[in-house]
């Protein structure tokens, strides 16, 4: 858990409960929120109050069968990118456990009806679905006081006001994001777009203390090196690299087996772009939202491959792949007119609910608006 952690409401139906009200039930407990809502710190919290680890999925799948009262398993959403199978696997060895305790966690577009009633056929017992509230006003004050304690929340909010961000500011990790593109960017927005390419440009600066900082290279090096391996790891459904090889390295690779420059990469991974995991030497990206847009920038077809060799993996048969949505949106966003066309027809809610739509070329607008019009 963080040293800094603001205490977390979630909804359990129409009723509102507080984290600490969880510890010391028991049952079958499944949280869900969409990205950077904050669930790992709340996991962490209670794996602290129950005094007992935070497992990702990941690495609970391959584990032998736990003893411990209390199971805290996280990111179920991350191994169904490598196999849906992998979800029912880690809810049954959950059941073969001696935990009265299981609480799980998920980003909310992988759960659904038929999770629930998979859970409730293995345990005998009905899972109690808990969604995470966002930060309201104060709690958002106080997270951005913390995280930049020498600038004016009230500032940066009328900022993002500006570009109608107030309705996610509730999302921690989309607050930090946009607290880094605007301290970069002069505390000014001017697009979505140049929000993330500040943010980004932050995270990739330089770590205090950070080893061979005299030999560093330039940060449009750094965030090159981070976008090549984000997109391989988007594309090829791996959760994040790891530093050291590994034995079984699927879902984090080795980093210098995957990096094209190998010492920059290794500057990379010594940014805020990538964040440490439980398991020692393997780290995942900061956020998806930032390996998507940084990704879409690497994938631009006049820089690396053709749009179609990029489609036949982001949507093989003309189907977009669920995960890669956030990814496409960000690709028609950052292209030119006839990849954004492209692209629309294939899935114009991507585009739309991705990336910054505003980057459209006029003449692209109203052929999504009619796609929509059609899939609706």
């Amino acid at each position: 858990m963080p040293e800094f952690y603001i205490q977390r409401k979630l909804h359990r139906g129409d009723k509102l409960l507080i984290d600490s009200e969880l510890v010391g039930q028991s049952g079958i407990f499944v949280v869900l929120a969409e990205p950077g809502a904050g669930k790992s710190d709340l996991l962490d919290f209670l794996s602290k109050s129950y005094e007992v680890p935070r497992q990702p999925a990941s690495q609970f799948v391959h584990e032998a069968p736990a003893t411990k009262s209390v199971l805290v398993i996280d990111a179920l959403d991350e191994v169904a990118r490598i196999g849906e199978e992998k979800i029912n696997e880690i809810i049954v060895k959950a059941r073969a456990s001696t935990a009265t305790t299981v609480i799980l966690a998920s980003r909310s577009y992988v759960w659904d009806q038929a999770r629930t009633t998979a859970v409730r056929d293995c345990f005998g017992a009905e899972p109690t679905i808990l969604r995470l509230e966002p930060f309201d006003d104060d709690e958002q004050r106080q997270l951005f006081a913390d995280y930049l304690p020498s600038e004016d929340f009230e500032a940066f909010r009328t900022e993002a006001t500006r570009f109608e961000l107030t309705p996610i500011l509730g999302n921690p990790q989309f607050l930090k994001l946009f607290a880094d593109a605007y301290v970069q960017g002069g505390r000014r927005f001017s697009s979505k777009k140049q929000i993330y390419a500040d943010a980004v440009r932050r995270l990739a600066s330089e770590r205090r203390n950070a080893p061979g900082a005299t030999a560093r290279p330039e940060i449009d090096a750094i965030v090159a090196a981070a976008s090549e391996i984000f997109a391989k790891l988007l594309l090829s459904g791996a959760l994040g690299v790891s530093a050291n090889e590994e034995i079984e390295g699927d879902a984090y690779p080795y980093l210098r087996s995957i990096a094209s420059n190998a010492e920059i990469a290794d500057f990379a991974l010594n940014t805020r772009l990538f964040k440490p995991t439980d398991t020692v030497n393997r780290h995942d990206p900061v956020h998806r939202i930032v390996a998507e847009y940084c990704a879409a920038n690497y994938l631009d077809p006049t820089n690396t491959f053709s749009l179609r060799r990029c489609l036949a993996v982001v949507a093989p048969n003309s189907t977009v792949r669920n995960e890669l949505r956030g990814l496409l949106g960000w690709m028609a966003s950052l292209g030119k007119r006839d990849t954004q066309e492209t692209i629309g027809k294939l899935d114009p809610y991507a585009v739309f609910a991705n990336g910054d739509a505003s980057q459209l070329d006029s003449l692209v607008k109203p052929m999504l608006l009619n796609g929509l019009k059609v899939a609706s």
